[in-house]
């Protein structure tokens, strides 16, 4: 990794693993990096003068591929997945969900859940659940944010009398309390989307979805 001049500012363009680009202090402002392990096709970061961050703000962590579908109730399914390196996600940072589920028909609700920990299965923490898609629902779009409160601790924004889109609309709930997480700091962590029918007559599928790192 090396620094080229370009019109007389430095720019970083060398490419690197978070571990190593992480351990760059760059000291200007501007200087850009881009990481490997961050994302499907790597991530663009911009040094701010005391961090990197998404230039921006906005990085793609794990986009949808083909369609998901056959979900029953038997078995809680992740459809969206991205495993985040340590020291990635700062207090403040959030990470952000769009998905856009669909149900066979309109007999049983379909929920989901956010998961974070260090197994990436359905045994991490649960840091979001509820109906997504109610019994006689049967297409949806949602965007949801899960806020960085410190190294241990993530909240749920927005609107929390929603189970549907936080981000969207008001509410007469109070807001949720944050939940107790692995430190991000030290640990790689999976950040996992799942999907599950509540009943033995609709399967539940997802066809589209995001998850993001906001900075």
């Amino acid at each position: 990794m090396t620094f080229r001049a370009q019109g007389g500012t430095p720019y970083f363009w060398g490419s690197g693993t978070w571990a190593q680009v992480s351990a760059v202090n760059p000291g200007t402002s501007g200087v850009l990096a881009n990481v490997t392990d961050v994302g499907a096709d790597g991530t663009t970061v911009r040094w701010n003068g005391s961090r990197w961050k998404p230039v921006g703000g906005v990085a793609n962590l794990k986009s949808f591929g083909p369609a998901v579908s056959g979900i029953t109730n038997a078995t809680e399914t992740i459809v969206l997945q991205t495993l985040i390196p340590a020291g990635l996600l700062q207090a403040n940072d959030a990470i952000r969900v769009w998905l856009y589920p669909t149900k066979s028909g309109s007999t049983d609700a379909a929920s989901g859940r956010f998961r974070m920990g260090t197994a990436g299965t359905i045994a991490d923490t649960q840091i979001l659940s509820g109906n997504w898609l109610g019994a006689t629902g049967i297409t949806g779009g949602f965007v949801w944010d899960a806020k960085i409160v410190s190294n241990t601790s993530v909240l749920r924004t927005g609107n929390n009398n929603s189970t549907s889109s936080p981000i969207a609309g008001s509410g007469t709930s109070a807001i949720v309390a944050a939940v107790s997480i692995t430190d991000v700091s030290t640990n790689p962590m999976y950040f996992s989307v799942t999907l599950v029918s509540g009943g033995a007559t609709d399967t539940v599928a997802c066809q589209n979805g995001y998850i993001q790192w906001v900075a």
